[in-house]
Parts: C-alpha cells; structure tokens; sequence
C-alpha cells in the first residue's frame, strides 16, 4: 500500500487495519480532479455523514461509489484520527453467522469502528434474520455516535428493497441517500 510518507505511524497503521480495497486508498483526489460532480458530492457526503451519522451510496456500476466512501474514509483517518473498517455486506453476515466463536472479531470489525462502510448490499441475501442483524448493527452503532456508510449498485427505484427496513429508515429520517449518476469514472 503506498501511503504517503509523511503520514504519522498511527495513521499508517489506521489505513493498514481498515481493509478498503488498496486500490482506492491509493487513488489521490488529483487523479480524481476532472470528475466535478463526484468531488461535490463526495464534499456534500462528508457533511451528510457527519450530521446523520448515516449514509446509503447508492449507484450504476464504476460511478465511484466505494471510491467515495474510501475517500470519506481516508479524510477521517488522516485529519481526524478515527478508526474505519470496510467489508462486504454478506462478509458481516457471515461474520454474524459465527459470532458465538467470532463476537471479539465482530466487535473489532463492525462495533468499534469509528467510521463502518458495508459495501455491496445488493449482494446481501434477503432474510429477515440478515435484515433484523444489519438493523441491530446500525441501531447499536447510531446509539454510540458512530458513522456508517451502506454502499449498493441500485437504481432509485430499487434502493429500498436491497435495505434492511430499519436502515432504509434512517436514512429516509435524515435523508441521507446519495445517488451516484453520472458517467462511470474509470
């Protein structure tokens, strides 16, 4: 992973632990730079995120989705120290699946983190048992103050149904849904 070198030790091993994919950590918002209405509205997202403490990316593919959060992501870890952790939607599901002989992992992955990102919901398989994990998880991670990002390829129209009913709530609540629709960016 190429993190910058004057990035303080802790920080490195912020971005080390996080588990977003290297090459978004690695993307620089120079290279990013002709894509204005991504940068504003990752801008607006920061804002959104930092005010509800939730937030649903949602999105065609390669809009920049998971680019967006990891650069969310990366602007908290640096300049703010906190902790973040991505994964996959159906990897916490499995995770949760285990948890009798996981809860220690399941807590360093998906409660103490500062900042969460679940991507690819639309993955997620679509049980209430699954559902009713995803909503305790965002309920317990509210409640403490913590931020977290739902990321899912949807169109406007099938957002919701990939959601778990308490998570498409929140963000219904404080209107904390961003579509990404523009041309893909890379």
């Amino acid at each position: 992973m190429n993190v910058p070198p004057d990035t303080h030790p802790e920080v490195k091993a912020k971005y080390l632990r996080s588990n977003f994919p290297e090459k978004h950590l690695n993307t620089t918002i120079q290279e990013l730079e002709g894509h204005k209405s991504w940068l504003a509205n990752t801008k607006a997202a920061r804002v959104k995120l930092a005010e509800s403490k939730v937030l649903c990316i949602f999105g065609g593919p390669r809009t920049g989705k998971t680019q967006m959060a990891t650069t969310i992501a990366r602007t908290e870890m640096l300049h703010q120290g906190v902790s973040a952790h991505y994964d996959f939607a159906m990897q916490f599901i499995l995770d949760f699946e285990q948890r009798d002989r996981l809860w220690e992992v399941i807590d360093d992955k998906y409660h103490n983190p500062v900042l969460l990102v679940l991507d690819q919901l639309h993955h997620m398989h679509q049980t209430p048992m699954h559902h009713a994990w995803m909503d305790n998880l965002l309920n317990r991670r509210l409640n403490e103050g913590l931020k977290t990002i739902f990321i899912a390829e949807a169109a406007p129209r099938t957002i919701r149904s990939f959601l778990p009913q308490g998570v498409a709530g929140a963000c219904d609540r404080t209107k904390s849904f961003l579509e990404c629709n523009w041309a893909p960016i890379n």
